[in-house]
């Protein structure tokens, strides 16, 4: 379960505890969510519901609390009486860690990091992992018939999480066996890479033709845990003709 608001991916990670979803979030390339504003904080609750951990935790500071993003503090939806602190009278542990109160109309309460209460869908606590999403493109190419030459596939926005593309060739006035190699590529953009590049193979004939051109497309997998997002999938090969005409 998913979803995509503005350039974050949101999905439930397992926990039980605090401690583990964020360690889950940070698996898929992002934290636990840091609910910026009451309209995050309604989408959040309108789209995937309440009982789940967040980002926000006063753990490293007593009573600062700042969320494990790294995101400034600008906005807070504590319940009445929220955050009390609470002591664990069995080993002395506070309530240093926010989650989305399902009972509360969508306010937070702080809690221990331990499972002794759950969400009440799935059995267990859970959390909400924001993750940046990436934005992939595909680079035009010139080059001359007969020759090799790479284009370029860039990754902006997000790019701590996996993700897997494909490359494929469809002809245009190029025709593939006669003019170009064939492309059916599987790309996998590991954590923090940002740019790969395919090498592209043109054919040599003897006549005389002018140029030619064949389309690059990139496209997402359905499989990624966080789904990649193409923002220019399309590219033009061109094959400039090095044959001239004799008289």
């Amino acid at each position: 379960m998913g979803v995509i608001r503005g350039s974050s991916y949101y999905t439930i990670v397992d926990g039980p505890s605090w401690t583990q979803a964020e360690e889950n979030a940070i698996a898929l390339g992002g934290n636990l969510v840091a609910v910026d504003s009451e309209e995050e904080n309604d989408f959040l609750v309108n789209s995937i519901g309440g009982g789940f951990w967040i980002g926000l935790t006063d753990a490293e500071e007593e009573g600062v609390w700042k969320w494990s993003s790294g995101s400034e503090v600008g906005y807070t939806n504590w319940a009445v009486a929220q955050p009390n602190n609470g002591v664990n009278l069995d080993d002395g542990s506070t309530q240093n860690y926010a989650w989305i109160h399902p009972h509360f109309s969508g306010r937070w309460d702080d809690h221990w990091d331990q499972h002794d209460w759950y969400n009440p869908l799935s059995g267990t606590a859970l959390g909400i992992a924001e993750v940046p999403l990436s934005y992939f493109s595909v680079s035009d190419l010139t080059i001359e018939e007969g020759e090799k030459g790479k284009v370029t596939i860039s990754r902006t926005g997000g790019t701590q999480s996996s993700q897997t593309l494909t490359l494929t060739t469809s002809d245009g006035t190029a025709v593939v066996g006669d003019d170009y190699g064939r492309k059916n590529k599987t790309l996998t953009f590991a954590a923090g890479e940002t740019s790969k590049t395919v090498n592209i193979v043109s054919k040599e004939d003897s006549l005389i033709e002018g140029d030619e051109t064949f389309t690059l497309t990139l496209s997402a997998s359905g499989a990624d845990a966080v789904p990649a997002q193409i923002s220019d999938g399309v590219a033009t090969v061109t094959i400039t003709d090095d044959d001239q005409p004799t008289y």
